[in-house]
């Protein structure tokens, strides 16, 4: 018997229908895949960037107690044995983040490079103490411990370079976690600066004194630092991440350490030193515990971005495992409704369009015979399929907003939040792009360094929230007044930089002076007597010349010095 022909155009729509379904299901689930092996890898990555800011955290407890270590008087064992147990457990995360990089490392040269200098200067500061450490306690002088100290410091630099090496790395793959690992990264800097400011008072007090003018001025920025990067950290945690464990340990932090522990460092930077081994000892034991609330809540900000990247991770495996099972279970259901077509289709609908003849024909009794049976499986694609295209369009409204979020991120990662200029990391990486083209500074290169006079009187006087302003306009004023074609950025604390390109000594010192003059002359704040200067180093290479950032930027650094030792409100050159 022939088939008719609406049955063959059945039999050929549920054939139809089943391969799309399969075909569907099989790129949903290659595509899971896809993502799940890309969570995979980042999940891996971002416990190499954990383990990177632990690392620079114990490189932060190394130094307190090398600190400890040198300026407590007498041979304390205890210390001594803190101080071994603090670096076996930094040789133990050393070791292992080496063992869990080795691909990053081979891969980036710059990784390579960045590694071996951390583990040279960590070597070369733990040689000053141990050298410190074996003499006599009476023969090391303030400057001695200093110098060690400060060494160590440099190690750290260098940690939060491979901190951030292996952070870009994970931005690349996981754009979406950026505002977890900004947090944890401001969250260890806090930590980092949190110890310098302890080793700072050690040995402040280690010294005996008063705190010198260049001391003074360094603590202040370390305590300007702390108070950034608390807001930062407040910026992304809160609406990014709003989890109940992180706010915890963002008020532990507020009162533990910046209501308590900092304030009482403010008070005995500045107060009289009795004995110096018991004012270190006192106070550290003070101070000391309210850093672990600025460990803690980066280690909270680390566990719920890892927490929500296996998450996304889990997710994404489920949904390739449903895609796959679905794709199975409709194949079982297509082969089963071809078999059973002809009684559980064409015959309901051949019932129904003999009634509807009937019908047609005047019979109104046809209208009372049994209903067909709906085709509900075709129903059931069509709401599956639409689900899945509104589940798409969702999931591309979530990738543009991720890109969005991605690129504010970037100009953030390269902007002082507060003036607006470049900061420090991209202003150097203009020169740099800038020395790569000897073509592009034309008639000469120079660089300018700024820095606004008595600046921390200003805060002391009129308060931070003036000094703030004062910051504010001074960069405005710079974008205003700075010769057409400068680069323009926030160095640090109340330093600013300008790179001119294609300009000639002469003009360029000309213009230095007729800025500084202009400032003397322009009042940034309408505050009574509130006047602000700034001293200017200026260097300048003609072209052809060597070009060294680091030469550069050391030389027109002296020349601000200089002018500041002048008086201040004066332009510095070279002769």
């Amino acid at each position: 018997m022939t088939k008719p022909r609406l049955q063959r155009l059945m039999g050929v729509g549920v054939a139809t229908a089943l391969v799309a379904c399969v075909v569907t299901a099989a790129l949903v689930c290659a595509w899971q895949l896809g993502i799940y092996r890309q969570r995979e890898d980042a999940l891996s990555h971002f416990g190499h960037f954990s383990a990177s800011i632990e690392l620079m955290g114990a490189t932060s407890s190394e130094r307190g107690q090398s600190v400890l270590a040198m300026t407590l008087r007498g041979d304390d064992a205890s210390i001594r044995a803190d101080l071994a147990a603090t670096r076996a457990r930094m040789d133990g995360l050393w070791s292992g983040l080496l063992a869990l990089t080795p691909q990053e490392r081979q891969e980036s040269v710059d990784l390579e490079e960045d590694a071996e200098t951390y583990r040279r200067i960590l070597l070369e500061g733990r040689a000053r103490v141990d050298a410190l450490l074996t003499a006599p306690a009476q023969t090391r002088t303030a400057a001695d411990v200093e110098r060690a100290v400060r060494l160590i410091y440099s190690a750290a630099d260098q940690a939060r370079v491979l901190r951030d090496d292996l952070g870009e790395v994970l931005i690349g793959l996981t754009p979406d976690l950026t505002p977890f690992m900004t947090a944890a990264m401001a969250a260890s800097d806090l930590r980092e600066y949190a110890g310098r400011i302890r080793s700072l008072v050690a040995i402040r007090l280690n010294a005996g004194g008063s705190p010198s003018p260049a001391a003074a001025a360094e603590f202040a920025s370390m305590l300007a630092l702390t108070d950034i990067l608390q807001q930062q950290i407040e910026h992304y945690a809160a609406p990014f991440i709003a989890d109940p464990a992180v706010d915890r340990a963002m008020t532990a932090v507020t009162f533990g350490y910046f209501a308590g522990a900092r304030a009482h460092a403010e008070t005995v930077f500045a107060a009289p030193v009795g004995d110096p081994a018991s004012s270190v000892e006192a106070f550290n034991k003070r101070y000391s515990p309210a850093i672990r609330t600025t460990e803690a809540l980066r280690d909270a900000i680390l566990k719920v971005g890892g927490e929500r990247l296996a998450a996304e991770r889990d997710r994404s495996l489920r949904l390739a495992v449903a895609s796959l099972v679905a794709a199975v279970v409709g194949t079982l259901v297509g082969v089963s409704s071809l078999v059973v077509f002809d009684r559980g289709v064409f015959r309901p609908l051949v019932q129904a369009r003999a009634r509807m003849a009937r019908i047609l024909e005047g019979d109104l009794d046809a209208a009372v015979g049994k209903a067909s049976a709906p085709f509900r499986e075709m129903t059931d694609l069509d709401r599956d399929i639409e689900k899945l295209r509104r589940q798409q369009i969702e999931l591309k409204r979530l990738e543009d907003e991720r890109e969005v979020m991605a690129r504010e991120l970037r100009r953030l990662a390269t902007t002082d939040p507060l003036t607006g200029l470049m900061n420090r990391r991209a202003f150097e990486t203009e020169v740099a792009e800038l020395f790569a083209a000897p073509a592009a500074w034309g008639a000469g290169l120079g660089i300018v360094m700024i820095d606004i006079d008595h600046f921390k009187s200003i805060n002391d006087r009129f308060g931070h929230a003036i000094g703030d302003a004062v910051l504010r306009e001074f960069g405005r004023f710079l974008l205003r007044a700075a010769p057409t074609g400068s680069r323009v950025a926030r160095f640090g604390g109340e330093e600013f930089v300008l790179a001119l390109a294609d300009i000639g000594r002469d003009e360029l010192y000309a213009r230095i002076e007729g800025l500084r003059l202009r400032l003397a002359g322009t009042v940034l704040l309408d505050e009574p007597s509130l006047s602000v200067t700034a001293s200017f180093g200026v260097h300048w290479v003609p072209a052809g010349g060597r070009l060294d950032w680091d030469a550069f930027h050391r030389v027109a650094d002296a020349h601000l010095y200089q002018a500041k030792r002048n008086g201040r409100n004066r332009v510095a050159w070279s002769a």
